[in-house]
């Protein structure tokens, strides 16, 4: 039983000393992010916005914008609410789109590829933001609500993301 003790210390030990050194050494989390052509305060920086230096975000272009057939008349109702990862361009899929992977009770992970137009709400921290323009939160849990086309495309309508 002594044993058994002492290894589940040693254990909750370690793992406690690989939190604190990912934390330590995962960079400054206050620091100023270039988002859609502003500067936006992340967390609190110790010196002043930057002056310049943070071009404006590139405007989605006209095939990204509609990606697949939108149908003329979407469902009066918006029937995909998940809660999961962002990430950039699957293999296959043309540099710059977006994929979400979420997890449905009982079944294996999901991914869908997005869909953004000029109804697109996007929100980084509660702030708007360019949907065109959000790498900061790749790897962040991150809400989207929008409409379910021809799978695995998601139309958005809000894409809803808190801070790191």
């Amino acid at each position: 039983m002594k044993k058994f003790l002492i290894s589940g210390l040693i254990a909750v030990m370690v793992l406690a000393a690989v939190a604190l050194a990912i934390r330590l050494f995962s960079g400054s989390e206050d620091t100023w992010i270039c988002s859609g052509g502003q500067w936006i305060r992340h967390g609190r920086p110790a010196g002043p916005m930057p002056e310049k230096g943070c071009p404006p975000a590139e405007p989605i272009a006209a095939e990204e914008e509609t990606g697949p057939a939108v149908p003329a008349t979407l469902p009066p109702e918006k029937n995909f609410f998940e809660m999961g990862l962002l990430s950039r361009a699957k293999p296959g899929e043309k540099a710059g789109a977006w994929s979400f992977k979420y997890e449905k009770l009982g079944a294996a992970l999901q991914e869908v590829s997005l869909v953004f137009n000029q109804d697109s709400v996007c929100k980084i921290k509660g702030q708007p933001a360019a949907c065109s323009g959000f790498d900061t939160v790749i790897g962040v849990r991150t809400r989207i609500e929008g409409y379910l086309l021809e799978p695995p495309f998601v139309l958005v309508r809000n894409l809803l993301a808190p801070p790191r």
